[in-house]
């Protein structure tokens, strides 16, 4: 069970554990981890208006809420923050003069070096509640990410793509570490295989560059083929937390050779039959930072990841896609109505096999 204290911290302090972890020791300092954050690490999401706002209501001793920080109970690094980033941010940017806040309601800015002694002295010393949660051994690995969503409740809905994240954060789940290295950019994964490095580079060759988005879009898109492909089951093939949390669990440790070639020779696979198919907007979409779009290329995932792909099957669809699709809008109306029969963009199993029935009535 997680073991939980509870204490109010002067926000001086608060700035010293943050910004100079020589002050209190490591162990004691802050780190406005990126694993639990919104946005990039160095800004958040908070706009200017929203740091001058909590500034102010520090400054006016309004109440704004716990601090929450975290770490596992066998680590001697510092505490890292699961709720409360955008805070101390706020706390930390303003303290060392990169923006300034209207005190008196007429628009000049007031910085922290122009406070007054006594205003200084004030502030340095308001008292900050902080909580801080120490993972125990028998914790189950989503722990984290179910406070962290449990948190968020009220905030901004979170996305999928930062739940990930969270529940990654110890740079020690296999599948979401593939995942990091194959969309590389801004994660910096500890995993090394070579393998990764071919299929990412295969990847970007068929599908264009990969990048981040802001809430980790293309992280949580990539597990579901990573977990898809682990499980033999489409229905994992989905970037929500909520299908893949327990399946993350299994593919926590790294799985041994043959789980791991089954998974990367499907990635193989798909990208094979991609590469080889005209990508054109009308039958595949657009793809979004070097991710196709999910529903566009789920005819061609489901028999790969379910183990169901022939070679026959694969030569039907690349013929289908550059010979008859490609060149017919009318062939083009009819494969996009039976992908999305019922007004919507889901590719169910009905709606993938009648496609599939209908790449082969070409033959």
């Amino acid at each position: 069970m997680v073991r939980t204290d509870i204490r109010p911290m002067k926000l001086e302090d608060i700035y010293l554990k943050i910004t100079d972890h020589t002050q209190y020791g490591i162990s004691e300092s802050f780190e406005i981890a990126s694993a639990f954050q919104r946005g990039s690490e160095a800004d958040g999401v908070w706009k200017l208006e929203n740091k001058k706002n909590y500034i102010n209501s520090l400054k006016s001793h309004y109440p704004t809420g716990i601090i929450t920080l975290v770490k596992e109970h066998t680590s001697a690094g510092p505490w890292k923050v699961l709720d409360g980033g955008n805070r101390l941010r706020t706390i930390r940017d303003f303290m060392l003069g990169m923006f300034g806040i209207d005190l008196d309601g007429e628009g000049a800015m007031n910085w922290f070096d122009n406070f007054s002694e006594r205003d200084k002295a004030d502030f340095n010393t308001l008292l900050i509640p902080c909580q801080f949660l120490t993972i125990e051994q028998n914790d189950p690995d989503h722990t984290i990410a179910d406070m962290y969503c449990s948190l968020n409740t009220s905030a901004e809905a979170l996305k999928a793509g930062e739940l990930y994240k969270a529940h990654g954060w110890k740079s020690d789940n296999w599948a979401i570490e593939v995942s990091k290295k194959m969309i590389g950019d801004s994660w910096d994964s500890v995993l090394s295989d070579p393998r990764i490095d071919t299929l990412r580079g295969r990847w970007i060759s068929t599908f264009g560059d990969l990048s981040e988005a802001k809430r980790c879009e293309s992280l949580a898109m990539m597990i579901g083929y990573i977990a898809s492909a682990a499980t033999s089951k489409l229905v994992n093939f989905d970037s929500k937390y909520t299908v893949n949390k327990k399946i993350l669990s299994t593919l926590a440790r790294e799985p041994s050779e043959d789980k791991k070639n089954a998974i990367f020779n499907k990635l193989s696979y798909f990208i094979n039959i991609m590469s080889q198919i005209v990508l054109s907007k009308d039958m595949f979409g657009r793809t979004s930072r070097g991710i196709p779009t999910k529903s566009k290329v789920a005819p061609i995932w489901q028999p790969i990841c379910e183990n169901k792909m022939t070679d026959e099957l694969g030569d039907s669809m690349i013929r289908f896609y550059n010979v008859h699709a490609n060149n017919n809008p009318e062939v083009c109306a009819e494969y996009t109505y039976l992908l999305t029969k019922g007004g919507d963009n889901h590719a169910t199993f009905a709606k993938i096999n009648a496609v599939h029935e209908y790449i082969k009535s070409f033959d």
